[in-house]
C-alpha cells in the first residue's frame, strides 16, 4: 500500500461515471421532449362519454322492443281468434270500434284504451 495514493481519485473511473450520468440525463430529457399523441378536441369529454353510453343503451332498448313487436306480430298471425286484443289495438289506433263488440266494463271513448286486457312480456 502506498500512502501517497490515499484520497486520490482514479481519473478514468470518474470520467466514465460522469459520462454515464450525462448520458442518462440526456435520455431523460429526450423522453420528456417526446411528442404527446394528438387527440381530437373534446373527444373524451364527460358529456360526450355520457351521450355515447346513452346512444348505446337506447339502441339496445330499440332492438329489444323491435324483437318483442315482431314476436307479438307472429303470435297474432298464428292466433287471430283474440277479439279483445284486436278491439283494443283498433281503439288505440283509430279511436273507434270498427264493428267490434265493446266490453261493458270498459268505458267508451278515449278512456277505453286504459282498460282491458294487458299483455306484458
Amino acid at each position: 500500500l502506498d500512502p501517497g495514493k490515499i484520497g486520490n481519485v482514479n481519473q478514468k473511473l470518474s470520467k466514465a461515471f460522469e459520462e454515464d450520468l450525462k448520458r442518462e440525463k440526456e435520455e431523460k430529457e429526450a423522453e420528456k421532449k417526446k411528442k404527446e399523441k394528438k387527440r381530437m378536441r373534446g373527444k373524451n369529454k364527460v358529456g360526450k362519454r355520457m351521450k355515447k353510453k346513452a346512444l348505446k343503451v337506447g339502441s339496445e332498448q330499440r332492438k329489444k322492443a323491435k324483437d318483442r313487436l315482431e314476436a307479438e306480430a307472429e303470435g297474432k298471425a298464428d292466433d287471430s281468434s283474440d277479439s279483445d286484443g284486436e278491439a283494443e289495438s283498433s281503439a288505440a289506433e283509430g279511436g273507434q270500434q270498427h264493428g267490434k263488440e265493446e266490453d261493458a266494463s270498459r268505458p267508451a271513448g278515449a278512456l277505453g284504451r286504459f282498460y282491458g286486457k294487458r299483455i306484458h312480456k
